[in-house]
């Protein structure tokens, strides 16, 4: 994701992504949500934390 303010260690990458896909799954399981959430849940994740990472790149500019 070429994260440049976010330092995330291999361990957090790992709990992130999988566990996105094991609660999309659960989710759809039970039919809370429809099955292109499975897809859909980690790559919505992956993006909040790259604009995270472009937030605090912005404020550490400007701070």
């Amino acid at each position: 994701m070429r994260l440049k303010h976010l330092y995330l260690s291999n361990l957090w990458c790992v709990v992130l992504f999988e566990g996105m896909v094991a609660l999309a799954v659960l989710m759809a399981l039970t039919e809370l949500v429809s099955w292109w959430v499975v897809p859909v849940l980690p790559l919505a994740v992956a993006g909040m934390v790259k604009l995270n990472d472009l937030i605090a790149g912005t404020i550490e500019r400007h701070g």
